[in-house]
């Protein structure tokens, strides 16, 4: 598995500054993007499989 992080900062202003975090996701059979947006939001893109039609579970 494979999960690194990227830490960025907003663009809100310095006093009130959030921040948001992106993590690339491999699991072997697809990818994903899961994003921790400031003030709460949470995002995740899926990057649909690898193309097979069949694969063990």
């Amino acid at each position: 598995m494979f999960l690194p992080a990227l830490t960025v900062p907003s663009a809100a202003g310095a006093a009130s500054a959030k921040e948001m975090s992106v993590h690339f996701i491999n699991v072997g059979q697809g990818d994903a993007i899961y994003i921790k947006a400031p003030y709460g939001e949470d995002i995740l893109i899926d990057g649909a499989g690898t193309g097979i039609r069949s694969f063990p579970i």
